[in-house]
């Protein structure tokens, strides 16, 4: 984001939402749309069949800013109690 106030984020909206693996032991879908800061954004998730993980693999092709930008990145998961 640009800027240096977090509380200033925008949501990434839109985009296309592909399957490219709907198999019976790896399921992986992928979004790609813009992101705030970014020309664009490739977000990667993965569930494997038999395991608590979710895979996410995160691609932002990164606009050239000359302002300080914010270094605050947010994630929320949720897992399993061991």
């Amino acid at each position: 984001m640009n800027g240096r106030d977090p509380g200033a984020a925008a949501a990434s909206t839109g985009g296309t939402l592909t399957v490219e693996d709907d198999g019976p032991l790896v399921a992986t879908v992928r979004i790609d749309g813009p992101a705030g800061g970014a020309r664009s954004a490739m977000r990667r998730f993965r569930v494997v069949a038999g395991s608590d993980l979710v895979l996410a693999e995160i691609a932002l092709d990164k606009l050239s800013v000359r302002s300080k930008e914010s270094g605050t990145s947010r994630s929320r998961s949720t897992c399993p109690a061991v």
